[in-house]
This record gives structure tokens, C-alpha cells and sequence, in this order.
């Protein structure tokens, strides 16, 4: 983008911010403060910002000509970000199964075009709101119950099989994660016996 030394610096502040916030933020988890706490007390960091994003930092200070380039290379990037995953996964279920050059095409093309992402109007039938951990659990279930069925176009009934049961074990993984926090949000302390 051939930034200025004025655009760098308003760019490196912006960056600088938010590392700070997010360096007190975790500081205040791992101390065990709740998150409505943490998000309380964070109030103070947000009065007389006027930039939340990198993106309103951007449509700010760049010219017409670089915001026009910058666009063109984030939506470049956002198509190489998918093929990237999509290859990634493909990759995965690779070392896991052998597959043919039809079957690996295939792969890849769930994977590049989700089309078994939820979507947005579907999410009051997860029986569980934003923001609460098993909302997150059970959005996930229905996106990995989606992905299966799509893929069993694709593997056989023993492969697809083997890579629910790996699904199943990322969910449980993730659960367990999740029970780090306490139901206010904060780290759970271990207990010393």
C-alpha cells in the first residue's frame, strides 16, 4: 500500500491498544475474575475510541487509490485463506484414508465451498443462545452432522465412520476446554487435596 510514516503510526497505535487491552484482559481471567467483571471493568478502555477495527482504522487514513488496492487484496486473500483451508482439511482426511484423484477433488470441493455451514436463521433451533457454551457445542454438532452428510457422497460407510468418530473427539476436546471456565466466565481454580 506504500503507507506514509503518519498512516504507519496511526496503525502501530491502533495495534499497540489492543494488545494492551487483550494483555490486561487475560491478566484479569487468569486472575479468576469473572468475565462480566472483565467486561465491566474494560468499559473504560473503550470511551473516546473512534476506532474498533483495523478496517476503521484503514477507511481513515488511506487515500481513495490505496483503500481500492486494499480491498483488492483482502478479497485475494480471503479466496487464498479458503482454498488454504480447504486444503488443510483435505490433508487431514488424506492421512487418514487413500484416495483416488476424483475422491481428493471432491474433498476439497466441500471443504472450499462449506455449503454445510449453518446458517444464520437456523440458529434459534440450537436450543441455546449466543453466548452460552453449549450454544458454541451445539452450533458445532450440526455443522459437523452437515459435513458428514455431504462427505458421505464421497467416503465409504468405514471412512466416514472413522471420521465422525475424530469429529466427535474434536467436540469432546473442545468441551473439556470449556470447562476451564467457570459458569461466571473466569478460569476455574484446581483444587489443592
Amino acid at each position: 500500500l506504500k503507507l506514509r510514516p503518519d498512516q504507519v503510526k496511526a496503525l502501530e497505535e491502533f495495534y499497540q491498544r489492543e494488545a494492551d487491552q487483550q494483555t490486561r484482559m487475560m491478566q484479569q481471567m487468569f486472575s479468576g475474575k469473572s468475565m462480566e467483571a472483565i467486561l465491566e471493568e474494560s468499559q473504560d478502555d473503550f470511551e473516546g475510541i473512534t476506532h474498533f477495527t483495523v478496517g476503521d482504522v484503514l477507511e481513515d487514513i488511506l487515500t481513495p487509490e490505496q483503500l481500492a488496492t486494499y480491498e483488492t487484496n483482502k478479497e485475494k486473500e480471503a479466496i487464498e485463506e479458503q482454498e488454504g483451508n480447504a486444503y488443510s482439511e483435505l490433508s487431514q482426511i488424506q492421512r487418514q484414508f487413500v484416495l483416488d484423484d476424483d475422491h481428493k477433488d471432491a474433498v476439497f470441493a466441500i471443504f472450499y465451498e462449506k455449503e454445510y455451514e449453518v446458517d444464520p436463521e437456523e440458529l434459534d433451533t440450537l436450543e441455546a443462545k449466543p453466548g452460552e457454551i453449549e450454544f458454541g457445542m451445539k452450533y458445532q454438532e450440526l455443522e459437523n452432522e452437515r459435513l458428514l452428510t455431504a462427505l458421505s457422497e464421497v467416503l465409504d460407510e468405514e471412512q466416514l465412520n472413522s471420521y465422525r468418530k475424530k469429529l466427535e473427539a474434536d467436540l469432546e476436546m473442545q468441551r473439556n476446554a470449556m470447562k476451564l471456565f467457570s459458569s461466571e466466565g473466569g478460569f476455574l481454580q484446581p483444587s489443592i487435596e
